[in-house]
Formats: structure tokens, sequence, C-alpha cells
């Protein structure tokens, strides 16, 4: 598993009545995010096996979920 699994996080999946969203990530450690670019500038500020607070998106809710980052595949 990996560690956004582990967080509890839902990628987009396929479903028999289509394509089913995932969660959004909005903000890591407060700071906002836009799109997938920005994502990768602010994790660039951590290193592997350090913790990071996502703020995310699920349908109309909002959550806080702690991850700690592993390697790239």
């Amino acid at each position: 598993r990996g560690a956004a699994e582990q967080a509890g996080l839902q990628g987009v999946r396929m479903t028999p009545e289509g394509l089913v969203p995932g969660d959004v990530i909005l903000a890591v450690e407060g700071k906002p995010v836009d799109g997938p670019g920005r994502l990768l500038a602010r994790l660039d500020d951590f290193r592997v096996g350090d913790t990071v607070r996502l703020s995310v998106r699920r349908g109309e809710q909002t959550r806080e979920v702690t991850v700690a980052l592993q390697p790239g595949v």
C-alpha cells in the first residue's frame, strides 16, 4: 500500500457506471495547490520520510490528512 492509500485518500476509479472522481488535494501544509505542477513544487520542499499535512476535498467535504512521503516510482 502506498502512503496516500494508507492515509485514506481515494484516487479516480472506474465503475460500471463510469469514471468516479477521487480526492482533490487543495493545500500542502496550508499552502494552496491549484494543479499537478504546483503540487509537485510544494512537495519538493520536503524529503522522503517527512510527514506532511494535506487539505483534500472529497465530494462536498474538505478534510485534513497526514501523509508520510515515499520515494516516487
